[in-house]
């Protein structure tokens, strides 16, 4: 792993994030470690773009300024380094040291070979947890009552807060519903009698002057300011400015209640039980103010200044999310057609044939079989219990196996080199072997799957009554490497599918979808 820190130390500057001993891993299993060679395939296998060249002293001007190349110091052998160009020259590190020489220094050193990477991928945020988000929502929620009750608890102020919040969900259902997104509320609501019909009536065409008016809009608008307003309001002291400015507010939008009614009962004619719950949020503000606030059209300039400001916000927030919302869901929808086009059988067979091919004849005196060892469809994968990618696809071959278990047998490879490995890794592989061949396909499979997620080899080193020498289990274990070696698998896991590698194009995930096309034709079967 030491030998890798300057390689790792490039791609971290070069934003590439990778799960380091996993690298590790799979380099020291190919056939030519060390080499560059050997660092720049593991690489791709990782899917990171990566280009190892030669390279003259003249064109250095023209690498970036992060890079990888072999440079030698003196008499001493030379080895990979991450180099970074400096205003007087270039820096490298060497055993855990920064070393800084000249230009016309380096290119004493420099053995003209280099190695780039490149980050395509835009890194995503994490998604937190739903616990979190329900954590924070409630933490916010009480410093909300905390600063709006500070002064004392007023009863009007309660009912504003339990309004305006219920009126902000069922705006933002409004929303989802326009938008295409059901959820379990709307569903559960919007079909609740027969004359109901949320999308006739959200969705509805309006006359020319209303066309770009939106109820759902103008209602999260509506019911965002005065949770926002209220909070300043309070914290002001000025509540009964807020409760004479939504008064006037509120008479204003009964009608836009009334265009509401008009879409529902003539133009849809269908209700909306998220509009008429808005509706019925709305006239129950106007009766609690004109039964606990006395009216009064004396109101401080200032606080309508900041009540217009607190709307026009609201309503620019409103909209911003309303088309972020949008264009998620129209990135969804393209991911969508995206793999509906390649997830066509025609595609991936062309793809899959136009792939490297093993040799079909060498062969195997025992194999371990998972599946049917009769089904017609028979698919090679080379594995290893201390791969972190072969946990996954030990889990796709689990989910395949439950649905098609009759159609389909995969004929499975260790990537054991004896010679190479360690005492540990000796057991566990032997044992493994040992499993199968006294205890069937399902123990062995339960094994496996209990060593990968817990990793424990005293549990899976438990005795049993083998049916099986160790001299065989040896031969079998050197029989499959030596398959892999023949057919220049270095990595795992890889998939072989009638003696072709599984297409790079496509993620080992997407094999479930074309097991039945692959049963069905005669050309793999």
């Amino acid at each position: 792993m030491n030998k890798l820190n300057c390689l790792f130390q490039y791609l971290k500057k070069e934003k590439i994030i990778i799960d380091q001993n996993e690298f590790d891993y799979q380099l020291q299993s190919h056939s030519d470690y060390p080499s560059l060679l050997s660092i720049s395939d593991t690489l791709s296998f990782f899917k990171i773009n990566n280009l190892a060249t030669r390279i003259e002293n003249e064109d250095l001007e023209y690498l970036p300024n992060n890079f990888m190349g072999l440079i030698k110091e003196g008499n001493q052998d030379t080895f990979l380094a991450f180099l970074e160009r400096k205003e007087n020259g270039f820096q490298y590190f060497k055993d855990g040291k920064s070393n800084l020489v000249s230009n016309k220094m380096f290119e004493k050193m420099f053995q003209n070979i280099v190695l780039l990477a490149e980050n395509e991928e835009n890194e995503t945020p994490t998604k937190k947890s739903n616990n979190f988000v329900i954590y924070t929502l409630i933490f916010l929620g009480i410093i909300y009552l905390f600063s709006i009750f500070a002064n004392g608890f007023s009863l009007l102020a309660f009912i504003f807060v339990c309004f305006a919040t219920i009126g902000f969900y069922l705006s933002l259902e409004a929303i989802y519903y326009e938008l295409g997104i059901q959820t379990k509320f709307s569903e559960a609501v919007c079909t609740i009698t027969t004359n109901s019909d949320c999308d006739a009536v959200i969705n509805a065409k309006k006359s020319r002057f209303l066309e770009k008016f939106s109820f759902s809009g103008a209602s999260i608008t509506f019911f965002t300011s005065q949770i926002l307003a209220l909070l300043l309001f309070s914290i002001s002291k000025q509540l009964t400015d807020f409760y004479n400015i939504t008064t006037i507010i509120l008479f204003f939008s009964i009608p836009v209640t009334f265009f509401s009614f008009y879409q529902q009962i003539i133009v849809a004619k269908k209700w909306c039980p998220i509009c008429l719950a808005i509706i019925c949020i709305i006239y129950a503000e106007i009766v609690s103010l004109l039964v606990y606030n006395n009216f009064s059209f004396a109101i401080n300039t200032i606080s309508i200044a900041y009540f217009l400001l607190v709307l026009v916000g609201s309503h620019i927030a409103s909209v911003f999310v309303k088309s972020i919302i949008k264009q998620n869901l129209d990135f969804k929808s393209t991911i969508s057609e995206n793999n509906r086009f390649k997830r066509k059988y025609s595609l991936f067979k062309m793809v899959l044939l136009s792939s490297d091919k093993v040799n079909e004849k060498i062969i195997i005196s025992s194999n371990i079989l998972l599946g049917n060892p009769e089904a017609k469809l028979k698919i090679t994968v080379v594995s290893s219990p201390f791969c972190g990618h072969c946990k996954e696809m030990h889990k796709i071959i689990d989910e395949i196996l439950e649905l098609h278990k009759d159609k389909i047998c995969f004929d499975l490879h260790f990537n054991f080199d004896g010679s190479k490995s360690d005492e540990k890794s000796k057991r566990v592989h032997q044992k493994l072997v040992q499993i199968y061949f006294s205890e069937g396909q399902d123990v062995f499979m339960k094994a496996l799957h209990n060593w990968f997620e817990n990793k424990e080899e005293n549990k899976l080193l438990l005795n049993l009554t083998s049916k099986i020498t160790d001299l065989r289990i040896n031969e079998i274990l050197y029989e499959q490497f030596s398959w892999n070696q023949e057919n220049k698998i270095t990595y795992t896991p890889a998939i072989i599918i009638n003696n072709y590698l599984f297409p790079k194009e496509y993620d080992r995930n997407d094999l479930i979808y074309f097991i039945n096309d692959l049963e069905d034709d005669a050309d793999f079967c």
